[in-house]
């Protein structure tokens, strides 16, 4: 919600074995959205300049019930 409230690129780097960061990192990677980096592989020289081609998020990205879809979607899935 802090990147959504600042408009803001950023590189994800979920907590391994946390489910729903991994998700959300993946899920809005996918979107090209925000940049996600696995704890393991971190590359802040290549992060940079790959978060340069994402749009980053902001409050209108998902729109009123954009996280309740992408949150109802994550649970049909499971």
């Amino acid at each position: 919600m802090d990147l959504a409230a600042l408009g803001k690129k950023a590189i994800l780097i979920p907590t391994p074995g946390q489910t729903e960061q991994e998700y959300l990192a993946e899920s809005l990677a996918a979107q090209h959205i925000l940049l996600a980096q696995r704890q393991e592989e971190i590359d802040l020289e290549a992060g940079l300049k790959a978060v340069e081609g994402t749009s980053g998020i902001g409050i209108g990205t998902f729109g009123v019930d954009g996280f309740r879809g992408m949150l109802e979607g994550w649970v049909a899935g499971l």
